[in-house]
């Protein structure tokens, strides 16, 4: 799996600091946009950004894996956290 971060921006009227970015997410060859919702912690020398969505195999158009003749068989949903860490 690999995670480009294409764009952030500031959700507007909320009560604490919360952005929304569109993330590229490139899975077995197959590259999909979402949008994520962050939360945003200051330290004295970086902010971190996190935030998180649950997927499932069926968006990158992947079925499960199976394994014995489909005896043993693996969730279809996974999820997956996100940590930007954005310095001066």
């Amino acid at each position: 799996m690999t995670i480009h971060f294409v764009d952030l921006e500031r959700i507007p009227n909320t009560d604490g600091d919360y952005l929304k970015g569109t993330v590229q997410i490139e899975l077995a060859g197959k590259r999909k946009q979402f949008v994520i919702p962050y939360t945003i912690k200051k330290t004295d020398k970086t902010t971190k950004l996190e935030g998180s969505r649950a997927f499932t195999f069926g968006d990158f158009d992947l079925v499960p894996p199976s394994k014995i003749g489909g005896m043993i068989k693996v969730k279809d949903d996974f999820n997956v956290n996100f940590t930007l860490y954005l310095a001066e």
